[in-house]
């Protein structure tokens, strides 16, 4: 929930195109089936996305500077392509508490969007200590210890190697996460077009 109705809990993004994500979700159902007990919190399809910085509550107000440093951190970029590839949990399979998909290809353009992105927004959310590690999260682990999560684990395991699809990145999103009626609702504030001058579109 936002902190009060003249701010928005945001945070910037990438999302993969619809057809990628349609097969995510198709794994994505055959591995629910093995979580019996409802040991994991999965993500919403629509909702599988690539955070490049959560910014937290951000004021009404602040919008129009968000806006132009995500102008300026985005303008020297140009199309890259990346491919969502692999299963991972973090911080280890051991204990897993976040299921992803892994995204591989052109990771230096992502990392250095990222940390012009970072860069650009020094007062908004925090600065993160860990390592960059580019991923779209499947779901939440509730119980590490529950048979249900440990059969997804090892599901996953097995299937270490599976392959999705790639995408040419060409934009990125400033996200409003609205927890109102107790589960995320994600709307688009605006997104940025990678193109020479760019490209801002407001929603």
């Amino acid at each position: 929930m936002t902190a009060n109705q003249n701010s928005v809990r945001a945070f910037v993004a990438i999302f993969p195109p619809a057809e990628l994500v349609e097969k995510i979700a198709t794994a994505q159902d055959e591995l629910k089936v093995r979580d019996d007990n409802g040991a994991v919190r999965w993500t919403r399809p629509t909702q599988i996305h690539l955070t490049l910085k959560f910014l937290g509550d951000v004021s009404s107000a602040s919008l129009p500077e968000v806006e132009r440093a995500l102008d300026g951190a985005c303008r020297t970029i140009i199309p890259f392509r990346l491919e969502a590839a692999g299963f991972g949990t973090f911080p280890d399979i051991r204990k897993p508490r976040v299921l992803w998909v892994g995204l591989e290809g052109d990771l230096e353009s992502l990392q250095k969007l990222a940390t012009q992105i970072s860069s650009a927004l020094p007062m908004f959310g925090r600065q993160e200590e860990q390592k960059f590690h580019p991923h779209l999260t499947l779901g939440r682990v509730r119980d590490a210890s529950d048979v249900s999560s440990r059969n997804v684990v090892a599901a996953m395991a097995n299937r270490s190697r599976e392959r999705f699809g790639e995408w040419e990145v060409s934009e990125v999103h400033l996200m409003q996460s609205d927890l109102s009626r107790g589960a995320a609702e994600y709307r688009r504030v605006f997104s940025f077009t990678f193109q020479t001058g760019g490209d801002m579109r407001r929603f």
